[in-house]
């Protein structure tokens, strides 16, 4: 994916604009520390570019004189797709150039998806996404892929995911010549951590050093994406993004929930087994249950207390579809962890807040459309005040 050209001086008030909705002249220059003479050249610039609109004229200060005219990032200047690619499932959001989500979806895809067709499954959901939103393709500043495993993101190589049976696949060019748009390809957990500091609430200030955590309900790994000093980090080959937790599988829980409280304890309404059966069982005392509840749980708190004590982060959020069970992050993770790092470091000052991400199970795809802007932006170490 080719950078937007744009120089230094563009790219810091762009990334001020989107992070402020907002700004004025004036309040640039006073955020950038730039003249307002370059300012004014450079604001007119990125107009030409229709990067930039006006967005309304503010109000004039107590002193009376010119109202400021208020500058914002326009919307119509290009969309992104961005894609999340799991083992049963693709999930889909497509963004406008402002980060306002137009559309997100979820679709099912065979079992019998790898390396060697997962090309032209993915390239069909394109299509046909671009036909549903009505998008026109050169509009579409570009499409990002995140996928579980190692992957090399400034290639677009996945060199290996257990999870989609591809080895060595250079998926960017694969995709690319199929439908004819850059592509960017990412590490789910990095996407998703990514989308978390790209998309803020308005005026929310993120800390410094945040752990996001990916947890999906068919995976039985844990993805984690690092930020340090509001960056991602990527690790030296760009392959971070794993941690290698191994959650315990729920057939292999219930098994020795049997064994433990007997038979008569287990009685499914249904043939697959999701979270939110165990969360229902769990409300009417349920022992194994509640078994299999608090050793899923436990699994998750130990890899968070590891990341605790290794990076000793401001702040973890935790996306993927186990967002949809607050029971399990509220009632069993939160105090576990709070509990586990005050009895380990003999002190409360350590114990990072957790939250859930507010993209919920579409925190990934949006985190590859984070990715597509952050090669254009190229943001650097700019953050909001």
């Amino acid at each position: 994916m080719n950078a937007l050209k744009l120089g230094e001086n563009h790219k810091q008030i762009l990334n001020f604009i989107r992070f402020q909705k907002k700004l004025s002249g004036a309040e640039i220059a006073r955020l950038t520390g730039l003249q307002p003479s370059t300012i004014v050249y450079n604001l007119k610039f990125l107009s030409g570019l229709k990067i930039i609109e006006v967005g309304k004229i503010g109000n004039s200060t107590t002193k009376g004189g010119k109202r400021p005219t208020l500058w914002q990032l326009n919307q119509s200047y290009g969309t992104i797709i961005g894609l999340e690619i799991l083992l049963n499932k693709i999930r889909t959001s497509v963004i406008d150039f402002s980060g306002t989500v137009v559309y997100q979806n979820e679709k099912s895809i065979s079992k019998n998806t790898n390396g060697k067709n997962i090309g032209s499954v993915v390239s069909d959901l394109i299509e046909s996404v671009i036909k549903q939103v009505k998008l026109r393709k050169e509009t579409i500043l570009g499409i990002g892929l995140a996928v579980p495993g190692l992957v090399n993101s400034n290639e677009g190589v996945v060199y290996y995911s257990t999870k989609l049976n591809m080895t060595n696949l250079d998926l960017k060019l694969l995709i690319e010549k199929k439908v004819h748009i850059p592509v960017m390809v990412m590490n789910d957990a990095n996407a998703g951590a990514l989308g978390f500091i790209w998309f803020p609430e308005h005026n929310e200030n993120l800390p410094s050093n945040i752990v996001y955590l990916l947890i999906n309900k068919e995976w039985k790994n844990i993805g984690s994406g690092i930020i340090l000093n509001h960056q991602l980090y990527q690790g030296a080959h760009g392959t971070s993004g794993e941690i290698f937790t191994t959650l315990p599988g729920f057939s292999e829980l219930i098994a020795e929930g049997i064994k433990r409280f007997g038979k008569d304890q287990w009685n499914p309404k249904n043939k697959t087994i999701e979270l939110s059966d165990f969360i229902e069982g769990l409300k009417q005392n349920n022992k194994i249950c509640s078994y299999v509840i608090n050793c899923f749980s436990n699994a998750v708190v130990d890899s968070i207390i590891s990341i605790v004590g290794l990076i000793n982060p401001h702040l973890i959020v935790i996306g993927g579809d186990i967002t949809e069970e607050k029971t399990i992050i509220n009632d069993f993770i939160k105090p576990s962890v709070a509990c586990k790092t005050k009895n380990l470091l003999l002190s409360d000052r350590y114990v990072p807040e957790i939250m859930l991400s507010r993209f919920g199970k579409y925190s990934v795809c949006m985190g590859a459309t984070a990715g597509i802007l952050n090669n254009m932006f190229s943001m650097s170490s700019i953050h909001s005040e």
